[in-house]
């Protein structure tokens, strides 16, 4: 079993979460989805630093786990106490706009794939972590799992 670990660093940004997608009409009377441009913005960032730790292209087969964690950055209204206890990075961070946990691993495992695996539906066990942090960030962790007989 192999491991790769990266993390990007938000600069005091909030952690990505994958956005809906977007609808247009067309003149002819249909209709045209497109990404999220904040979600497509953020998925080639991801791409760029799994790239940085596996500049070889991985594209594993098998199964794999998927380890999100988000580091939101603390408010800045909170109270000198509250804030103290957040800079430990263990506690939840469970603010309404703060994104869905699926949602944080979500756009991280579309944007792997056909990188790091040939289609997320090879993630079969994830978990996904959200803190508050002085040091906002998004940590990644694939672990690829060798099937047996392979």
């Amino acid at each position: 079993m192999s491991v790769i670990r990266f993390a990007i660093d938000l600069e005091g940004g909030k952690p990505p979460t994958k956005g809906r997608h977007r609808t247009t009409r067309l003149p002819g009377g249909g209709f045209r989805q497109y990404p999220d441009p904040d979600t497509a913005r953020w998925e080639r960032v991801i791409r760029v630093h799994f790239h940085r730790v596996a500049p070889v292209r991985v594209l594993h087969g098998g199964p794999v786990v998927l380890s999100v964690t988000g580091f939101w950055p603390i408010p800045k209204s909170w109270p000198k106490w509250r804030k103290a206890l957040a800079a430990n990075e263990t506690m939840p961070c469970i603010a309404r706009g703060s994104g869905d946990h699926d949602n944080l691993a979500k756009i991280v495992a579309d944007a792997l794939e056909g990188r790091a695996y040939v289609n997320d539906c090879q993630v079969f066990h994830g978990e996904q972590r959200k803190f508050y942090s002085p040091k906002p960030r998004l940590e990644v962790a694939l672990e690829f799992v060798e099937e047996a007989g392979r």
